[in-house]
């Protein structure tokens, strides 16, 4: 079966990133495929081509941030099945199970649910004023997956390209002044895209479909008023790539969305532990 990940990433350290992810993705799921897409192949440092399968130049003009460009990734991954992951990210779990439940029972979908590092539901209270006033799903973008060979897929794509290239000037037709971001906000953009299209492309079993959301995390006070949640929590790595957050283990995908988070330590335990379940 054609399946696989795809991640994209701009920056020098959005490469190191999801060099990191694409260590952690086939240190749990060992036949995994995994893509690396960016605006300009030749700038990704060669020592970051171990873990991907493929090195893919963005088809279409990059215009704006990485997650501004989700709408060329239909366009750009290899497989006919994909989940894409965002590059601040890493997978600490065993996604068979996950691969067969979209498989079988969708052509698009996101979470509605993400995890606290303890294992507990988020409740996601900042973005309760988009479903009260403009009825949009919360959809949750850390990762996300679909079929190539579809329609509503290849429809949700093609409204990506035209609302995620002009951002400030769409968000602006269906959203008050007051309560469009100052910034580009991924998961608000594919919410806003679902409705736009009239598609349900939300996924409610948040115990298969679900995802460590440290951005969620701290938006929602959780931590209280922090910049950064590494200022705030105490992060252990150790042998196999293992992940402490306080005293919980990560067993799950953690979106850290953070670039203090992945130290050289880090980093280097992830592509070691690939080094090592590969000869095993």
């Amino acid at each position: 079966m054609n399946k696989g990940y795809i991640i994209s990433a701009i920056t020098p350290i959005e490469h190191k990133q999801a060099t990191a992810l694409a260590y952690s993705i086939k240190s749990s799921n060992k036949s995994a495929s995994v893509s690396l897409v960016s605006n300009n192949i030749e700038n990704v440092n060669k020592e970051y081509y171990e873990p991907f399968d493929n090195i893919i130049q963005f088809p279409f003009t990059v215009k704006g941030t990485r997650r501004q460009n989700d709408w060329q990734l239909y366009w750009a991954s290899p497989y006919e099945y994909t989940i894409a992951i965002d590059c601040k990210s890493l997978l600490k779990e065993n996604q068979s199970q996950l691969w067969d439940y979209l498989i079988d029972g969708y052509d698009i979908a996101f979470p509605t649910q993400v995890l606290h590092y303890n294992g507990d539901l988020v409740n996601n209270k900042n973005k309760d004023i988009y479903s009260e006033e403009y009825n949009l799903k919360d959809l949750h973008t850390g990762f996300f997956y679909w079929r190539n060979n579809s329609d509503t897929a290849l429809r949700y794509f093609k409204m990506c390209d035209v609302i995620m290239q002009y951002w400030e000037e769409a968000i602006r037709e269906y959203l008050q002044e007051h309560h469009v971001p100052l910034d580009y906000d991924p998961d608000l953009m594919h919410s806003l895209i679902e409705s736009l299209i009239g598609e349900d492309v939300s996924v409610l079993n948040s115990d298969i479909f679900n995802y460590i959301d440290m951005k969620c995390i701290l938006e929602n006070n959780y931590l209280g008023k922090w910049d950064k949640w590494t200022d705030r929590l105490s992060v252990w790595a150790s042998a196999q790539g293992k992940i402490k957050i306080q005293n919980f283990a990560v067993n799950k995908l953690l979106n850290y969305n953070d670039d203090t988070f992945l130290t050289s330590e880090i980093f280097d335990e992830q592509r070691n532990y690939y080094r090592y379940t590969i000869k095993n």
